[in-house]
């Protein structure tokens, strides 16, 4: 392990609380170990995407399915309420960093139809179009996003972690949040599921940047775009080149 981190003059965040340290020098090393696994060094990068979204799926699993709430006058116990078809959270405007926007563009050149791409890139169209209008108008409006079809995600082996993270125990809270709008709604969520969200970013910031790859966020629309309609994007990306600049958050 401490061979591979020196290789990679990698060095613990400071910002890990020191009971997840060991956890977290544990997932980096298995980022950095997928990352080596493939000498391409393209294959090795979406390697090490699929290895942080194993990891954390099995970590995510592993945690409780039931939530307790106290409330001042009585206590309220929940269940996982995110459900097969359940997509109010799809309504969300998602970032990801570059290595994901390419997991999902080479995922979609492998698995759609042509038919099924032109679809998908109409819709793309039509929803960054309704978003501008919607914004100009007044408040963000509310649409499903482009990937999901039918209430279903086409992607969603190679979803992005932001929506894999997602673990709401109260689904009409999220559909009052997510569909009407109303923003001020509290979603019961778990610590411990947040707090293995927090670990598993902080150090697969670590281990890809490590690695010289860019990890600045991106808004998943514009970037999905982009890494369909660039040529040789996952190599010229890995390289240095600034495919996604436009899509940067915050730019």
């Amino acid at each position: 392990m401490q061979a591979l981190f020196d290789r990679h003059g990698f060095v613990p965040s400071p910002q890990c609380p020191p009971r997840l340290l060991e956890a977290h020098k544990s997932l980096v090393y298995f980022i950095l170990r997928a990352f080596a696994s493939d000498v391409r060094v393209v294959a090795g990068m979406l390697a090490a995407v699929v290895e942080w979204y194993r990891r954390y799926d099995e970590l995510a699993g592993a945690q409780p399915t039931e939530l307790e709430l106290q409330y001042s006058d009585k206590k309220v116990r929940l269940r996982l309420a995110c459900s097969a078809g359940c997509n109010h959270c799809c309504t969300s405007l998602v970032s990801v960093i570059g290595p994901e926007a390419v997991l999902i563009a080479e995922y979609i050149k492998a698995t759609f139809t042509p038919a099924h791409r032109a679809s998908l890139d109409a819709r793309i169209d039509a929803h960054a179009q309704t978003m501008a209008e919607g914004l100009a108008a007044g408040p963000r409006p509310t649409q499903m996003c482009p990937l999901n079809v039918d209430g279903n995600c086409s992607v969603y082996a190679v979803r992005p972690f932001n929506c894999r993270k997602w673990h709401s125990f109260d689904e009409p809270a999220c559909r009052q949040a997510f569909i009407g709008g109303d923003r001020t709604v509290v979603i019961p969520r778990a610590n411990v599921r947040a707090d293995s969200s927090g670990l598993v970013w902080q150090s697969v910031v670590a281990a890809f940047s490590a690695r010289g790859v860019d990890c600045a966020e991106l808004d998943l629309l514009p970037a999905l775009k982009t890494a369909l309609a660039t040529e040789r994007v996952a190599g010229r990306f890995v390289a240095g080149e600034p495919i996604f600049a436009a899509a940067r958050r915050g730019k």
